[in-house]
């Protein structure tokens, strides 16, 4: 009889502080991050307040040009996340932009405060939209009323297609005993 193990003891946090960035496509960038219990716990403490009370936000920032020092992006938007959350996809970018994620939470000043910072990633191009194209062959002067007369063609016999053995031509063997 088997027996089913099960192990609770997995867990995906590793109670370290990290924020990462990554292109979904020229439009959409998804990011994950992590906040050790420590830090959370110290910034709990500075800022007066439980953690699930925080108003925690991932700010977008647009650093395509500029030698980024935390307020001299290009565009910035706010995007308000659970304190619980651990990831979120930013949909409607620009393509061909560089960008850079902060992690952060509000002072009780409604200051914005950036505990994590992401990598910077560059959003594709936006592919060139074709449209396909359909090519007909010629009937060779045939109508679709005659269409029933054209004969198919034979297929062309090749001499030397009993003589291939898949890797080359063999030639008539020889009697060398």
């Amino acid at each position: 009889m088997y027996q089913l193990f099960k192990d609770e003891s997995w867990t995906r946090l590793h109670q370290i502080n990290r924020i990462y960035l990554m292109v979904k496509s020229p439009t959409t960038l998804f990011v994950y991050w992590e906040i050790a219990a420590v830090y959370r716990d110290l910034l709990c403490e500075h800022l007066h307040k439980d953690w699930s009370e925080m108003a925690c936000f991932i700010r977008l920032n647009d650093v395509t040009g500029v030698d980024y020092n935390g307020h001299n992006s290009v565009a910035q938007s706010m995007i308000a996340v659970h304190p619980s959350g651990d990831n979120w996809y930013l949909h409607n970018v620009a393509p061909c932009r560089y960008f850079v994620v902060d992690f952060g939470v509000t002072t009780s000043e409604g200051n914005f405060l950036a505990v994590l910072r992401s990598n910077a990633v560059q959003t594709p191009p936006e592919p060139v939209a074709t449209e396909p194209s359909i090519c007909f062959a010629p009937l060779n002067g045939c109508s679709l009323n005659n269409l029933r007369q054209v004969k198919p063609e034979l297929p062309v016999v090749q001499t030397w297609l009993p003589d291939f053995d898949g890797y080359s031509l063999v030639s008539a063997k020889e009697d060398n005993c």
